[in-house]
């Protein structure tokens, strides 16, 4: 769909073949955004269900509760490197 300019509307979408790759090359910032998504919530589920299986278990509840705060403070906070990561990757396809 052209514009009043007779330039297209959404440039890069046009020519974008299967999955949003152009030339083979390229994502389109929005599947590499989608695909960041998908795989951040996924994470999150994976990990926060680990954590508190791991949180859980029989050999930390019988531990100190030195050791069990330092359990529950390094994963409640641990999972924020891998996710900067992800959003990190989202966002470098961008154009400036």
């Amino acid at each position: 769909m052209l514009g009043k300019s007779g330039k297209p509307l959404w440039p890069g979408r046009g020519k974008s073949s299967l999955f949003g790759l152009q030339n083979g090359s390229r994502m389109v910032p929005s599947l590499r955004k989608f695909i960041g998504m998908v795989a951040l919530v996924l994470f999150v589920i994976v990990y926060a269900l680990t954590a508190m299986v791991v949180g859980d278990s029989p050999r930390l509840q019988e531990s100190s509760t030195l050791i069990q705060f330092t359990y529950f403070a390094i994963a409640g906070l641990a999972w924020v490197i891998p996710a900067g990561a992800i959003i990190w990757w989202m966002e470098r396809g961008k154009k400036s």
